[in-house]
């Protein structure tokens, strides 16, 4: 793998076999081990300098039909990707100005690419009488595992008692950050 990767020691693309895009699209223990191989500051391809330092090169190098190597990943791979390319592996820091400023801290704009929560899954899981809606008891069982207030939740709602999918998808992308 280390002598077929798409990237010359500038970062920049080259001519290869596809080795790399082989690698990251299986979602084996031996692929997993080879790019987090790869990618190790252990194992250098020249002389100072790692395939980690240009992980977004290698994250959006294409394939033949277009595809990005992130993009054909499996999970685990991607996960190892993730390792390098993200902050903390799950966020994607904003270019631009800092959000805020202080003496001691700067906030920075991110996104997360971290697990996120399916909130209509959430909702179905809990609706234990099936009949749409989510009541007081059902409700607090919920709300105890997402951190979040059940009177948040029945304080918008008309029925007074109880709240519909919709209402609880919004108000929990509202105030855990959006789902898929």
């Amino acid at each position: 793998l280390e002598d077929d990767m798409p990237i010359s020691k500038d970062g920049m693309p080259v001519e290869h076999c596809g080795s790399w895009f082989s690698c990251v699209s299986y979602n084996t223990e031996g692929a997993i081990g080879a790019v987090r191989c790869i990618l190790s500051e252990k194992m250098t391809w020249w002389e100072d300098d790692f395939f980690c330092n240009h992980i977004h090169v290698l994250a959006d190098v294409r394939d033949d039909q277009g595809r990005t190597a992130l993009n054909l990943a499996a999970k685990g791979p991607r996960a190892v990707i993730n390792e390098y390319l993200l902050f903390c592996g799950r966020y994607k820091l904003q270019s631009g100005p800092p959000e805020h400023r202080t003496a001691t801290s700067v906030i920075l704009r991110a996104q997360d690419y971290g697990d996120q929560s399916d909130y209509g899954v959430t909702f179905d899981k809990a609706d234990k009488d099936k009949n749409g809606k989510l009541d007081r008891k059902e409700l607090k069982a919920i709300t105890v595992k997402i951190g979040l207030d059940p009177d948040l939740f029945l304080k918008g709602s008309k029925e007074g008692e109880s709240i519909s999918k919709g209402i609880f998808v919004g108000i929990c992308k509202q105030q855990l950050g959006d789902g898929p």
